[in-house]
C-alpha cells in the first residue's frame, strides 16, 4: 500500500463530506469553531482548579495584618498600613481598624514613645523615617 496520497486519493478519502455553499462559510464555520475551542480551554482550567491566592484573599484581615505589622516592626509600619488599607477604594468601615489607629496615634504622641525615639536616633534603633 501507498502511503503518498496525492489530490486525487484525498478526494475519494474525503468525497462524503459535503462541500460547503461558498467558501466564506466554510471559513465562518472553521473559525467559529477554533474560538469556541479556544474560549473553552481558558475557560476551564478557571472554573476546575482552585486558586489559593484567592482564598487567602477571601480570608483576609486588616486587623491581624496590622497588629503582626505592630508586633514585628513596631507602631509606625502598623500605622502606615491602616492609612494606606483605608485610602484604598471600595473598602468597608471597619471599627476594629479605627479604634487600633486610634491607639497607635496615642502610642505614638506619648512622651515615653518619643523620648524612646530620641535615644534610638543615637542607638540606630529607631520606628520613624528621619532621613529627609
Amino acid at each position: 500500500m501507498n502511503l503518498n496520497m496525492s489530490g486525487e486519493m484525498l478526494k475519494k478519502v474525503f468525497n462524503y463530506i459535503p462541500a460547503p455553499a461558498n467558501k466564506s462559510q466554510l471559513y465562518r464555520i472553521i473559525f467559529s469553531s477554533l474560538l469556541a475551542l479556544i474560549l473553552l480551554a481558558l475557560f476551564i482550567p478557571f472554573r476546575t482548579v482552585k486558586n489559593p491566592w484567592a482564598e487567602k484573599m477571601r480570608s483576609f484581615s486588616p486587623v491581624s495584618h496590622a497588629q503582626t505589622l505592630y508586633n514585628k516592626y513596631g507602631p509606625k509600619m502598623a500605622y502606615d498600613y491602616i492609612l494606606y488599607y483605608q485610602s484604598l477604594p471600595n473598602v468597608p468601615a471597619n471599627d476594629a481598624l479605627n479604634q487600633m489607629k486610634s491607639r497607635l496615634d496615642q502610642e505614638r504622641s506619648s512622651l515615653k514613645y518619643k523620648a524612646n525615639e530620641i535615644i534610638g536616633i543615637f542607638t540606630g534603633d529607631t520606628h520613624e523615617n528621619y532621613a529627609g
